[in-house]
């Protein structure tokens, strides 16, 4: 599963820019500098949907509501799916006619914290997402052009083609004689941008066209009179005899009835529409959606404004689809590879929680021994390419924390010694160089003391590594741990910055029991911090790299207990984290586990969702281990049963769904030995992971660890 980055920018200019000298009311919505194809950007609100997992564009709708239509947009709005990704600019003005009550809200729905103080005239932009609290979206507003930007992973996918469909219906004129009749209105249909012709012509009434979802060839045309009861009978019959998938584009010109039939309305919900029974005689209605699309999954806009009956001059309605070809859901599962043991009791080595995997490289902790081994996938099958020893001190903890990223390796060894300071601990730094792994540099901070555990946790990513010292002291408070973050600069590691260590830490937190870090994010547990009321639930704190200083937000659930344990296992993937509490409980079965899920917006972590296993059973520590990376997260449950019995372990799969993380599999390979707590250690890299056992084994003596790929299962869907 390979992960990208993309910006999504949003640009606007007000009209009251250009009496500022900012030129005239413009609008755009760009991805990695890129403006999509949005069509023409109309006066209002134009919004484009993108999908949270792929960051794939599926819809782009505009709204005037200057004239009033901003209850279209609130309906729009609230039926989007939770977590779509939602962009969208004003040109020119929007509120020239205020915001309704509904509208607002639909707002805030998507993360906005000011559409309250928009005023007349002024630039506003915003790219939140569906579902989030207000306060989490990228918003600007401005007197003068504006912009706002979000920078989201998602998956990359196989394009296997694209293609839009768009639906305009351009207003009408209400002629005064004879019989008030809509007339002079237009309607259009095209795909990728070239009108479709229709059997007969775009005609009064409403006028369709079904294409074939795989590659968008026209299947089927035609035009309804909604005021004819066989034409209305016809239009409901095409309806129902599509296939399920089927895409439909309808645009209405001039007569659209005097009312929707009920049977009508029925049959447009079946391609998606929740708009249909609003129109209004003369009104402008454009939808492009598929057979069996729920509500949200079509796109469809509404104005029942006309020429005559409007102070302003309508613009009708254009609404625009993207139809990936065949575009399948993939559901992520984890296939094991290969395990890797040893086969004789005098091997023994432990393979206990430390394991790292990057790319074609997965690095294996024995801190039983003292080792660190190197794996490497060639010839389709991991090999055991180099071991790693320290240099001097035997036996001090080397191989209890490591982790690779490219070149990059990080083993810890967190009871070596320091002159006569016993137990301060280490890190070795190793690169790879004509193919094989050097050591580089042992990092050991000079004002680290006897105890500090230097070592006990590692990460690196890039130039970038952080240690962990969760038993270091601060003046008064013994035990309340510190952490260090190192940077290759001229070919040396070197500590930047401060030592991490939080002024609301209390003596025993244990801060820095577990780190992780990626570009300018870094984060540390705690899991025996306190709360109000909650002795040792735990925490994590998160740390981000501003104008060279790190900025700290405090990561505590509101709803943990005392004894929860939140900090043991954290990671961090771009704007999103996740945090273990292994000994989390549910009403009547202790030490369950739990995971947290937090999404970074606007510089600040909000608690996405608590994730838990969908079998749960007491003392499974779910959450004892976790990884994540874009739209997937990995979670470990070391003592988790088989049979009723406990510490066999398991591993849990979630992956991101309509904006909810959905548990897609819980894995137990059929060769786990008793008491081998396995899921206590779990690196995951988005296309493979690697998960350890940490029981004692004292049967074989022999330690374990899975190397798994990250698999995909296909159902079928639209958009």
């Amino acid at each position: 599963m390979a992960i990208k980055k993309i910006t999504i920018t949003a640009t606007s200019n007000g009209y009251t820019a250009k009496y500022y000298g900012g030129g005239e009311p413009k609008a755009k919505i760009s991805i990695d500098g890129q403006e999509i194809n949005f069509g023409s950007y109309s006066r209002g609100i134009n919004v484009a949907v993108f999908d949270e997992v792929t960051g794939k564009l599926l819809f782009c709708n505009r709204f005037d509501t200057p004239i009033g239509n901003s209850d279209i947009f609130a309906d729009f709005i609230n039926n989007l799916p939770e977590g779509k990704i939602v962009a969208l600019t004003i040109k020119g003005d929007a509120v020239s006619t205020p915001l309704t009550d509904k509208a607002k809200a639909a707002f805030k729905t998507i993360g906005s914290a000011e559409i309250d103080n928009l005023k007349v005239g002024q630039s506003y932009t915003l790219i939140g997402i569906k579902g989030h609290e207000p306060g989490t979206a990228h918003e600007s507003m401005f007197w003068l052009e504006t912009s706002s930007s979000y920078t989201q992973e998602v998956e990359v996918v196989e394009n296997l083609g694209t293609f839009a469909v768009e639906a305009v219906s351009k207003p009408s004129i209400l002629a005064a004689a004879p019989y008030y009749l809509p007339q002079g209105g237009e309607a259009q249909i095209h795909l990728n941008g070239k009108i479709l012709a229709i059997e007969g012509g775009y005609k009064s009434g409403w006028n369709l066209i079904v294409l074939d979802s795989k590659d968008g060839q026209v299947k089927s045309s035609g035009s309804f009179n909604p005021g004819i009861p066989e034409e209305v009978d016809r239009f409901v019959e095409t309806i129902e005899d599509l296939q399920a998938g089927e895409i439909v584009a309808i645009a209405t010109k001039d007569y659209t009835g005097t009312e929707v039939e009920q049977n009508m309305k029925t049959a447009c919900s079946s391609i998606g529409s929740t708009m249909v029974g609003n129109l209004e005689y003369g009104g402008s209605w454009a939808i492009v959606g598929y057979k069996g699309a729920k509500p949200g999954q079509a796109v469809e806009n509404l104005d029942n404004f006309c020429l005559y009956c409007s102070q302003y001059k309508p613009e009708g309605v254009n609404v625009k689809y993207w139809a990936q070809q065949t575009a399948p859901l993939l559901d992520k599962k984890l296939k094991p590879r290969q395990k890797l043991s040893k086969k004789s009791a005098s091997e023994y080595f432990a393979f206990k929680q430390a394991v790292g995997i990057d790319g074609d490289y997965a690095l294996v902790g024995d801190d039983g021994k003292g080792n660190a081994y190197i794996y490497h996938w060639q010839n389709s099958q991991w090999k055991l390419k180099q071991q790693l020893k320290p240099q001097g001190q035997k036996m001090s903890g080397y191989g209890h924390s490591l982790d690779i990223s490219g070149n990059f390796a990080i083993v810890g060894q967190h009871s070596a010694s320091a002159l006569d300071k016993n137990n301060v601990g280490a890190a070795h730094i190793y690169e790879l160089k004509d193919g094989q792994w050097q050591h580089k540099q042992i990092i050991q901070p000079s004002d680290l003391k006897a105890s500090d555990y230097f070592g006990y946790s590692v990460a690196i990513d890039g130039k970038l590594a952080i240690v962990g010292a969760y038993l270091a002291d601060a003046p008064g408070k013994n035990y309340c741990g510190a952490a260090y973050v190192f940077q290759l600069e001229g070919g040396k590691w070197v500590q930047k910055g401060k030592k991490l260590q939080p002024d609301n830490l209390e003596a025993g937190n244990c801060f820095g029991y577990s780190v992780c870090i990626e570009g300018n994010v870094a984060m540390v547990g705690a899991y025996l911090a306190d709360a109000p009321g909650k002795k040792n639930c735990g925490a994590a704190y998160v740390f981000q790299l501003e104008g060279g200083n790190w900025q700290q937000q405090l990561l505590q659930p509101p709803d943990l207990g005392s004894g929860d344990r939140c900090g043991w296992s954290l990671a961090v993937s771009g704007n999103r984290a996740i945090v273990g509490a292994h000994l989390s409980g549910v009403s009547g079965k202790v030490d369950t586990g739990a995971a947290y899920i937090y999404e970074l917006h606007n510089g600040v972590w909000y608690l996405s969702q608590k994730i838990q296993a969908n079998d749960q059973k007491q003392h499974d520590g779910f959450g004892c281990s976790v990884g994540i990376k874009g739209n997937v997260a990995v979670v470990g449950a070391s003592q988790a049963s088989v049979n009723g019995t406990w510490d066999y372990g398991a591993v849990y799969l979630f992956q991101l769904e309509n904006g909810k993380w959905e548990q897609k599999q819980k894995l137990q390979p059929s060769d786990l030995p008793k008491d081998g707590k396995w899921g206590y250690g779990v690196a995951f890299d988005g296309s493979r992971a690697i998960i350890s056992g940490n029981g004692e084994l004292l049967s074989s003596k022999t330690g374990f660890a899975y190397i798994c790929d990250v698999d995909t299962e296909a159902s079928y869907q639209i958009g």
